[in-house]
């Protein structure tokens, strides 16, 4: 893809030359796996970069849905995107981190998902925008968990995609805060390779044994394997995959 060239989808396309973090797989497989209802009423979509999940689900759902993010390009990106999709209306794209962020008096979400920055244990990139973007530095998973938790209904869900290793710990973390994960993807990135990304979703309802899938990204050719390409046709522009 050439610089300055959007990425084209099936219903829309996405600028993201300005923002901190790329359109990337985890965006995808986030995106199309999250089980979200029609009933759902209240998306808020937290570092949302470009904006690429919030438009995924103003795909799927009927929404609407506000985005946050602590970089102020990333959001000013996300909104030119959002003014050209079908969805504007249901797209609000605010310049906040989620320590700061409050929204009006009483207002809760249905579902509150994020891809996170992940990146605790390695070296800080020279990028200062990398560094919010990439690592735990300027977004602490307990502030999040909690303010998630207080943000959320009753029978809201929390989502989000991590590597393997933080996703034990946030796992740990959220139970101690009082979710329980319901549903979990582990996404191998290669055939016979081990697992590297978790989607968790998390609910304020204890859950004994959550749903537990896997997918494989790609198969030992290299090649996009038949699971991945079913789980976002409704989004990959033809002949993408």
């Amino acid at each position: 893809m050439k610089a300055g060239h959007p990425f084209l989808l099936k219903y829309f396309e996405v600028q993201h030359e300005r923002s901190a973090m790329k359109v990337g797989t985890d965006a995808f497989v986030l995106g199309s796996w999250l089980p979200v209802g029609e009933e759902a009423e209240h998306i808020l979509d937290v570092g949302t970069g470009c904006g690429i999940i919030a438009l995924m689900l103003a795909q799927k759902t009927r929404a609407n849905i506000d985005t946050i993010d602590i970089d102020k390009l990333s959001i000013d990106e996300a909104f030119l995107n959002f003014q050209k999709s079908p969805w504007k209306e249901r797209l609000t794209a605010i310049h906040a981190s989620i320590q700061a962020y409050n929204p009006v008096p009483d207002k809760k979400y249905d579902l509150i998902v994020s891809n996170p920055p992940f990146f605790t244990h390695s070296l800080l990139p020279d990028s200062e925008r990398l560094k919010m973007a990439k690592h735990t530095i300027n977004f602490p998973m307990e502030t999040f968990i909690r303010k998630s938790v207080h943000l959320l209904v009753n029978n809201g869900f929390l989502a989000v995609i991590l590597p393997m290793e933080e996703s034990a710990d946030f796992c740990k973390l959220a139970a101690h805060l009082g979710l329980s994960a319901s549903r979990i993807l582990n996404i191998y990135p290669k055939t016979g390779k081990p697992a590297n990304r978790k989607v968790m979703v998390f609910s304020k309802n204890s859950v004994q044994n959550p749903i537990v899938q896997s997918l494989v990204i790609r198969d030992n050719a290299g090649k996009y394997t038949d699971d991945y390409k079913t789980l976002t046709r409704d989004f990959h522009a033809e002949g993408y995959i």
